[in-house]
This record gives C-alpha cells, structure tokens and sequence, in this order.
C-alpha cells in the first residue's frame, strides 16, 4: 500500500543509511518482525478464503476472488522475501563493517 510505502521510504531506508548501526539494525528487527506477523495473517486470511470459496467452485466471482488472492499472495511473498533475504542482509553486512 502507499502507507506502508512511505513508511519505508520515509522511516526504514534513512535509518539503514544512517551512521549508527544500532539503530539500523534495530529498524530491520523491527520491520523483520512486521513480515512474521504478516506471513501468519496471510496464513489466516488463506485459510479463511479456501473455506468460504469451498461452497461456490464453479461461481465466476469466487474464480475471479481465488485469482486476485493469489495474485496477492505472490505479490507480498515476493515482497516480503526481497525485503528481508537482500535488501535486509545487505543493509545489515554493511552496517557490520
């Protein structure tokens, strides 16, 4: 989302730019966290959808809903790994030394 956008832009990249390392690595465990509690409501939300979607297989709608939840899904799981498996660990190896 935007929000979540300019949170990064405004909060998360100026403190992995900044010259304390404690406070960027702080900022990642912070965000790191976030994507932990984001994966278990994406689990919820999946499991919730699979039941109501369960009664109506063959209902346009329910296709065209299936669709673009896991268009959804592909798109934060992307999200959520370019984050925390390249952009996170460079930020940390280099605030490292």
């Amino acid at each position: 989302s935007d929000v979540y956008k300019r949170q990064e832009e405004q909060v998360l990249f100026p403190w992995i730019l900044a010259p304390a390392p404690a406070a960027a690595a702080r900022a990642i465990r912070a965000m790191q966290l976030e994507h932990e509690d984001t994966v278990t409501l994406l689990h919820t939300l999946h499991g919730a959808a699979v039941r109501a979607f369960a009664g109506s297989p063959s209902d346009p709608q329910v296709a065209t809903a299936q669709r673009a939840l896991a268009q959804f899904e592909r798109w934060l799981c992307e999200h959520l790994h370019l984050e925390d498996h390249l952009l996170f660990a460079r930020a940390l190896e280099s605030v490292r030394g």
